[in-house]
This record gives C-alpha cells, sequence and structure tokens, in this order.
C-alpha cells in the first residue's frame, strides 16, 4: 500500500464512523503556579514595623506577638531593631525568639536587621518615711508584726 492510498482509504469512512468535531477551545497555556504571595516590603518607619510584625505573628505565633505587645518602645538604630519592655520574663522570652523575630525583620525589610531587647529599669520611688504612734510601735514590736499600710 501506497502513501495516497492510505489517505484515500481514511477519506473513504463512512461519515458515522468519523470522529465528532472538536468543540473544546483551544487549550491555553496555564499561569506560572504562585506558590507564595510576595509582600511587599514594609518602609523603614519603627512603629509601622512593629504593626505589621504583630499583625504577622499573632496570626502565627501569638505567645510571642503577646510578648511583643508588652513592649513599651521601639526604634530602629543602625542595623538593629530595639525594642524596650518593662519585665525581665519578657526580656528572656524575646531574647529566646531574636532569631525568628530577626528573619522575619529581614523578610519584610529586604535588609537584615538585628533585634534586640532592653529592659527599661524603672527608677525607684523614694521610701516615705512615717512615724508611727507610739501605741502602733508597741503592739507592733510585741507581736513582731508589720505595718501594712496607714491612711
Amino acid at each position: 500500500m501506497t502513501l495516497p492510498e492510505a489517505t484515500s482509504r481514511s477519506a473513504a469512512v463512512p461519515e458515522d464512523r468519523q470522529p465528532p468535531p472538536s468543540r473544546e477551545e483551544p487549550v491555553q497555556a496555564a499561569p506560572a503556579a504562585v506558590t507564595q504571595e510576595e509582600k511587599p516590603p514594609v518602609p523603614l518607619d519603627a512603629d509601622r514595623l512593629f504593626q505589621a510584625m504583630l499583625q504577622e505573628f499573632s496570626a502565627t505565633d501569638g505567645l510571642l506577638s503577646a510578648t511583643l505587645s508588652e513592649s513599651t518602645e521601639h526604634a530602629i538604630e543602625g542595623g538593629r531593631y530595639l525594642v524596650t519592655v518593662t519585665s525581665p520574663f519578657a526580656q528572656m522570652q524575646l531574647r529566646t525568639r531574636a532569631q525568628d523575630v530577626s528573619a522575619y525583620l529581614a523578610k519584610a525589610t529586604g535588609r537584615p536587621l538585628a533585634f534586640d531587647v532592653r529592659l527599661h529599669e524603672q527608677a525607684a520611688e523614694p521610701q516615705k518615711t512615717v512615724t508611727l504612734p507610739l501605741q502602733v510601735e508597741i503592739l507592733r514590736d510585741t507581736f513582731k508584726g508589720s505595718v501594712l499600710g496607714m491612711q
């Protein structure tokens, strides 16, 4: 069989045996898969960066977000993001998670920022010296007690 005979035989196939005409639309190339939505970098404003960081960590790590929200001050100095907290516990918690926060800061700003935590030392209030009435002093000394408060 020669090639012209083969083509003439396919043309001789009855209409009821020929495949129906294709009604499908032409296949278009699928758009590139979006693996992760890229967020635009946050400007280096300490307050805006802090709010964005709180929002991110509140969705992914509630404990870290709550500890960050206890901070009283935040600033960017050189290549460091500084947070000031009032409790030693919050300072310890944030220092143990400093790598996670630094990684977020680098991703959000597009450049490396070290994360540092400061403890705000509250000035101790001077003790008020109050002279107790003589009867109160005698009672305190007799029962080896202490005065809890005065009006």
